[in-house]
């Protein structure tokens, strides 16, 4: 699943939405017990001019979906039965903050989620910043249209004989 977004207050909004949708709960005899997963995205957005470094921290809970037998205790291998991944797509390449050993930047960094646990991604990347490129196309803007003036309509020098 791919979710658009404009911002990273977007993105979060969103991501975290996914997860707990406010749609209204179906009939008892439509309804299929699932189990639960809680999961929650922050994203910290950093402005340096001309870009936005980012640094999101996901966590998601999936203990849930581990298998037990009758009597609790864990039944076989629960990554077995669930294939189930997490990517962050970004323009420039991102890098994990938690050290996994010398891993050479991928693009998407992906991530392997383990059933019956929980848990915890944590990366930076980061983006061009729409705000601080066109500040900086206007102020150069003024400023060759400021040296055409003066050069162009600069007075002329007196004439002399």
């Amino acid at each position: 699943m791919i979710i658009p977004f404009n911002n990273g207050a977007e993105l979060e909004e969103k991501f975290n939405q996914f997860f707990q949708p406010s749609a209204p709960t179906p009939s008892a005899e439509q309804a299929i017990e699932l189990p639960e997963i809680t999961s929650h995205l922050r994203l910290h957005e950093t402005n340096f001019l001309l870009l936005l470094r980012n640094q999101i921290d996901y966590e998601i809970d999936l203990r849930s979906l581990r298998v037990l037998s009758r009597d609790d205790s864990p039944l076989g291998n629960a990554n077995s039965l669930l294939n189930a991944q997490f990517r962050l797509f970004t323009p420039w390449g991102a890098r994990r903050l938690e050290e996994t050993g010398a891993e050479p930047p991928e693009n998407p960094l992906t991530w392997q989620l383990q059933p019956g646990k929980v848990n915890h991604l944590n990366a930076v990347f980061w983006v061009p910043s729409p705000l601080g490129i066109g500040t900086l196309v206007i102020i150069l803007l003024v400023a060759i249209g400021i040296f055409l003036q003066s050069w162009l309509f600069a007075p002329a020098p007196p004439f002399e004989d």
